[in-house]
């Protein structure tokens, strides 16, 4: 049976900043998460703020090849075609110089069927449709303290 997933893990941010970090600013349970979704998909979309310079001009030059890019009111929404060099990029280049994840949304998709929603910079995971022999290898990864909730 398959089942629709909500992973919030728990954060805390600097003195300074609103940005939600996870314990330790460990990502592992991220790269964990995004390298099992990528290879059930073949297209991808980030979400990055305008502002985040460094991180829109790796994104481009990663993905030369972009089949999509568009600027809405302070966001800049990457699309394209899942490449080994794109999947490559999103798990071994997703910290940026502050140690963040690079990312405010990133969106896999097989074909037109969305399979990962990661937002506010991976601290918030949506996956639908996840089998439930998958929930155990999923749950394992997460940080002590994650909210884990399955319909």
């Amino acid at each position: 049976m398959n089942r629709n997933v909500i992973i919030n893990v728990p954060t805390y941010t600097d003195l300074d900043s609103d940005f939600p970090e996870p314990p330790e600013k460990n990502y592992d349970y991220w790269t964990s998460l995004v390298s099992f979704f990528l290879k059930q998909s073949n297209k991808v979309e980030i979400h990055c703020w305008d502002d985040e310079v460094e991180t829109i001009d790796g994104l481009t030059s990663c993905a030369a090849h972009l089949s999509n890019m568009r600027k809405e009111p302070n966001l800049t929404i990457f699309q394209t075609e899942l490449t080994p060099a794109i999947a490559d990029y999103l798990v071994t280049y997703h910290i940026n110089s502050d140690g963040h994840l690079k990312w405010f949304t990133v969106n896999l998709f097989k074909d037109q069927l969305a399979v990962f929603h990661s937002g506010h910079w991976g601290t918030e995971v949506f996956l639908p449709n996840v089998m439930d022999r998958d929930i155990a290898v999923i749950k394992k990864v997460l940080p002590n303290g994650t909210s884990f909730y399955r319909y």
